[in-house]
């Protein structure tokens, strides 16, 4: 039976060469059927992985795009901030500079007279001149004697102090109705008030009398606010000597400046 098998398929595909190329051409068509829905179906998945690579290499593009977009702000925020920075430095730079400048050009300003010395206090200077002698303070102010004038026992002196005045809501002329006030509850009499600008320090001068031990004395003080601080310069005299000193003491007075 298998050789007669064998032999009809032989004759279904021999039997003639219009069957064989029938037989031929059918397996043909169906191979090249079978190739062409391969190659098509290869085509078909070839476009399809083109357009799949095509995709991503537009979304890497598009993300590299971004990225770059991304970088570039921030690059550019980086600079705007670098140059904000700069222009801050810069403006910061020229306030301290004008600081510095005002500073030294009030320093300039300041008129030292000839044989006087300067002194340094808390955040303030004076000069006193050679007949002035300089004592010794454990409170940090600074104080001193004249040295050719100390009759009745009371010696002329001159003292430069500091006050705190952050604890209260106080201004210049506030301070200047309290001072009054407490000259007036020891007895002392205020002869004269003026407002006073001494080194561009606006302040006021007061003349005082007053009575201590049996002596007659007088009172020169000028004092000023700054940054919660106010600072006090102040001559006691006796009466005796008071006229002779007030001239050189309004001098030493217009020497003084707040650091």
């Amino acid at each position: 039976m298998r050789k007669k098998f064998l032999l009809l398929t032989s004759v279904i595909c021999l039997a003639s060469s219009v069957a064989f190329s029938s037989c031929g051409l059918v397996e043909r068509k169906a191979s090249v059927k079978s190739e062409i829905e391969t190659t098509k179906k290869a085509k078909k998945n070839k476009k399809s992985d083109d357009e799949e690579e095509t995709t991503k290499k537009r979304t890497h593009l598009k993300e590299k795009d971004d990225d770059e977009k991304v970088t570039t702000s921030k690059k550019d925020s980086d600079e705007e901030k670098e140059t904000d920075e700069e222009e801050t430095t810069k403006k910061d730079d020229k306030k301290d500079d004008k600081k510095d400048d005002k500073k030294d050009n009030k320093k300039s300003d300041v008129k030292i007279p000839d044989g006087y010395t300067e002194y340094s206090g808390k955040g303030y200077t004076i000069a006193v001149g050679s007949g002035w002698s300089k004592l010794s303070s454990s409170t940090g102010n600074l104080q001193f004697s004249h040295m050719g004038t100390a009759t009745n026992g009371f010696a002329e002196n001159i003292n430069v102090t500091t006050q705190d005045t952050s604890a209260y809501d106080i201004d210049l002329d506030g301070y200047k109705d309290i001072s009054m006030e407490q000259y007036k509850q020891l007895g002392y009499t205020v002869t004269k008030t003026n407002k006073m600008t001494i080194n561009g320090n606006d302040g006021y001068y007061l003349e005082i009398d007053g009575v201590q031990s049996g002596v007659d004395f007088k009172i020169m003080q000028f004092f000023t606010l700054k940054d919660d601080t106010a600072y006090i310069v102040t001559f006691a005299s006796d009466e005796t000597d008071y006229e002779g000193l007030k001239e050189e003491v309004m001098n030493i007075f217009n020497t003084f400046s707040i650091e």
